[in-house]
């Protein structure tokens, strides 16, 4: 695991945000059952070396185009008069995003190290089985502000966003 993300919807007032950080800044140990503990530390987001857990600088900033660093679950399996775009812009339009102007998909995502869908097996669960997933590129008229996070799967780390500047091109 290199990191792990809290994030408060948009309502959340600053007295939630302080109490989820009063939370956090006491959680050490992550315990994970007969895998045993794993410890935990805080990271400075502005000074952290790891790029990658950057989290303002990575998912906080504006951009016109996305890409998926995780699969995304569908909440619907596409059909004949319902096809997988559709399903996802309105996945982004629940999340209060506007309509993306144009939606790629692929089985691989385009970041570097980007697992093939059938790599996140290991994360199913009886709601996410037998749903239909995939990679996506999302385009829009005018930048928007991540972080962006989707589908059925959103809160499992799946259907998660890199904005197009920290795109980087697959490895050969």
């Amino acid at each position: 695991i290199k990191g792990i993300a809290f994030l408060l919807p948009k309502t959340a007032t600053a007295a939630d945000q302080a109490m989820l950080d009063e939370a956090l800044f006491q959680l050490n140990t992550l315990k994970l059952g007969a895998l045993g503990e794993l410890s935990l530390r805080r990271v400075d987001d502005e000074a952290d070396e790891m790029w990658s857990l950057r989290w303002r600088q990575r998912f906080a900033v504006k951009s016109k185009t996305w890409q998926s660093a995780t699969p995304v679950v569908c909440d619907r399996f596409p059909k004949k008069n319902l096809p997988i775009e559709e399903i996802l812009a309105r996945s982004v339009e629940r999340i209060g995003l506007p309509r993306p102007i144009n939606i790629e998909m692929a089985q691989i995502g385009a970041l570097k190290g980007s697992a093939p869908i059938r790599a996140y097996a290991s994360l199913e669960n009886k709601q996410l089985a037998n749903r239909f997933r995939t990679h996506a590129t999302l385009h829009f008229a005018t930048p928007v502000r991540g972080p962006i996070s989707i589908g059925a799967g959103r809160f499992l780390g799946l259907g998660l966003f890199v904005p197009e500047r920290n795109i980087a091109e697959r490895g050969a």
